[in-house]
């Protein structure tokens, strides 16, 4: 059995291709509902024209379900794209969180280990400096 194991950061770009694809798929079925609603509101233009009212109240309520179908798509391709925005600023941040930054590791490790071990760092760095220079005094006054 294996188990795949997902970052936040897979996760959010395989959330954001699905919310995607489904965005896609509602804009196609939006565009032709569209096409479908000014094909009936031609035949209630052409039944009332011909004084067909019959056939007039038929398109009418035809064309009635149809802006509800559209008013339903919108509704869904606005939360979609509201759930698009979220996703890609998730994805965003998470690469934001991924990249290093010198000063800001800096800054937390100080934060961390405290000003006394840089302190003491800074002693160890003295120490050296002045062996080094007694060194050299050493090598200077041995000629």
């Amino acid at each position: 059995m294996s188990s795949k194991l997902y970052t936040k950061s897979a996760y959010d770009k395989e959330y954001f291709i699905t919310i995607k694809t489904e965005y896609k798929v509602l804009e196609k079925k939006y565009l032709s509902r569209q096409q479908e609603l000014k094909k009936w509101e031609n035949r209630v233009n052409l039944a009332k024209g011909n004084n067909r009212d019959k056939l007039q109240a038929e398109a009418e309520n035809q064309v009635e379900i149809i802006q509800n179908k559209i008013k339903h798509l919108i509704t869904q391709l606005i939360e979609l794209e509201i759930e698009f925005k979220k996703t890609l600023e998730s994805i965003n941040e998470s690469t934001e969180q991924l990249s290093i930054d010198p000063d800001k590791l800096l800054k937390d490790l100080e934060r961390l280990i405290g000003d006394s071990a840089m302190n003491l760092e800074k002693d160890i760095n003295t120490l050296k400096a002045e062996n080094e220079l007694e060194q050299l005094k050493n090598k200077i006054q041995g000629n």
